[in-house]
Parts: C-alpha cells; structure tokens; sequence
C-alpha cells in the first residue's frame, strides 16, 4: 500500500513489533482477528493475550470464540489503565458530573457521563458540552495548550483545579497517566489485539506503541475508509505511519459480503476523500444492486421500511 502524510512519532521507538492489518467491509476481519488469538493462545496461553477495543463489547466480542480470556486482559484501553492506576474517582461518569454541576457555574453544566466499557458515550448539546468535547479532542489529539480556544483553556483551569481539589480523574487523564507512568501494558502480555484501530486517536496510539516497547507485538486491526470518531480526536493517517515496516502491513483483499454494485459505488464515492491509501479489495461473484433513499435516520429509522420493501 502507498504510505503518505505519515503520523510523525519519536524514532527512538521500536516499532518492528507493530502490525497493521486494514480489513475493509465484509474481509472477515473479527475472523482473522479471532483466528490469530485462537492460534496464539493456544502456542502462549491465554493469560499473555490481551485484547482491547472501543467498547468492552467489542473486546469480548473478538475473544470469546472457545477463549475465555481473564477478564483483566479484555476490556477497553481505559479500562486498563483504570484498574493499574487503583480504580480512582472518575470525573465524567454521571456521578462525576453531577459533583461537578453541583459547583460549577451556570455556563459551565455538563450532560450525561460515561462508564469505563463505553468511555465515548458521554456529554450534551449545550454550549458547555461542545467546549467540553473540544478540551477531551485537543488532548487526544496531543496539541499544545497554546493552541486551545480561549473559552477551552478557561474551562480546563476549572475542571483541572476541581478534579484535583476532589481527587477526581477523568477518561482523558487515565491515557495521559498511562502513556507517563505505565510503560508496560497491565498483566504483561506478550501480545496486544486492537480491534477497530482506525478509530485511535494519537493519545491512544502512543500509550500502545509505548508498551509495544515490552511486547512481543502489538497488532492492530481496522479500516481506515471507517474512521468516525474523528470529533473525539480519531485518525485515519495512524494506518499511514511510515515507521511501521512494510512487511508489518496485511491488506485483507476478499470481502465475502459486498455485491459488486454497492463495492463499486462505494469506492467511487470514498476515492472522494483526500489524503488515504489505497485499500483495493475484491467484491463477491454477487452483481447486487444500489438504490437511493430519501430517508434521514431518525427512530425507528425509515430506510428500514425502505429495506424491507424492496425485491
């Protein structure tokens, strides 16, 4: 694949023992993940596998075939760096935020929290919140504080000076903890999955590069084309870094569920976006069909309707 617009990280980092695998739609990439966990379980044990996802759910979901892995090796990156820092208060959950709300001013109340299995599920739609999300971004995306809106900065000064006054950490915090004060990844695995890693942010990867320093390998797994979590912070370019070997990359290159018609549509449509590798894949022997919808999601959703009613 050709490499471009590489994610600039310290060269003193050895990253030989990272191992980027891009699975696009329907390449049976859970599979593969699941076929490699299975094999290297079996040759190490279970108990040097970790696997870590966006959501717990993912993370069990990708190790559960036949492998019931210890349940400190499966969870998501801040789960595992919750449980090695010794489980401190959290800031963003509902608690934490209603703490919060009880002494904040008026312009600065926040919405629904989060937990440690879906940390991503969290915040509003006022004011507060969009500045909240934004402060969250900044610091997964590593920018300098200088480069914060003012409004960012105001609001960290508090929220800093609280959870410090309250022993409190947020989601944020358990990253930036991890990436300076734990440089090996909890229970010492030879071996770390990454489901879904087009949806690391740069924070998340320089935690995993970091302890990929004391393993044995760290393999990663998702689609660049997917990446949606960029308003948190998320980055496609990380499947671009130029300091990961060429013999690390795997391109899955059969998808056993996309007719020919929705691939073709599909890749005219995100050769659109700049700035990506290419992922060439092959459809299935299906010729398929694409049909336009009016419908805008809502619920229930009535491209479902739309769905059910066609041929």
């Amino acid at each position: 694949m050709e490499q471009s617009s590489a994610l600039c990280l310290p060269r003193h980092l050895r990253m030989s023992n990272i191992y980027l695998v891009t699975g696009p739609p329907g390449t049976s990439k859970t599979g593969w993940l699941k076929e490699q966990i299975a094999r290297q379980a079996a040759e190490l044990g279970p108990t040097e596998i970790v696997v870590t996802s966006f959501t717990r759910a993912a993370a069990i979901e990708i190790s559960s075939r036949g492998l019931p892995l210890p349940d400190s090796h499966v969870g998501t990156l801040h789960k595992l760096c919750f449980h090695a820092a010794g489980m401190p208060k959290l800031a963003d959950t509902d608690a934490g935020l209603k703490a919060w709300n009880e002494t904040a001013p008026v312009y600065w109340q926040l919405g629904g929290g989060a937990d440690i299995d879906n940390p991503l599920d969290i915040g509003g739609s006022t004011e507060a919140d969009k500045i909240f999300a934004d402060y969250m971004k900044y610091r997964n995306m590593l920018t300098p504080r200088d480069y914060w809106r003012l409004e960012v900065q105001d609001f960290a000064q508090a929220w800093e000076d609280w959870k410090d006054q309250m022993g409190f950490m947020d989601f944020t915090d358990l990253l930036e903890w991890g990436v300076t004060d734990l440089p090996v990844c909890p229970t010492v695995p030879q071996i770390i999955y990454v489901d879904e890693a087009q949806d690391l942010t740069p924070l998340q990867y320089k935690l995993l590069t970091g302890w990929a320093q004391h393993a044995r390998a760290v393999v990663m797994a998702g689609d660049p084309d997917q990446c949606i979590y960029q308003f948190i912070g998320a980055s496609h370019r990380l499947f671009m870094d130029e300091s990961v070997p060429a013999e690390n990359r795997r391109l899955l290159r059969q998808s056993y569920t996309m007719p020919q018609a929705a691939h073709a549509w599909s890749q005219e449509w995100i050769s659109q976006v700049e700035d990506r590798d290419e992922a060439p894949y092959k459809p299935t022997d299906v010729i398929g069909k694409v049909t336009a919808s009016g419908a805008k999601y809502t619920w229930p959703d009535p491209l479902l309707y739309d769905i059910e009613e066609l041929p």
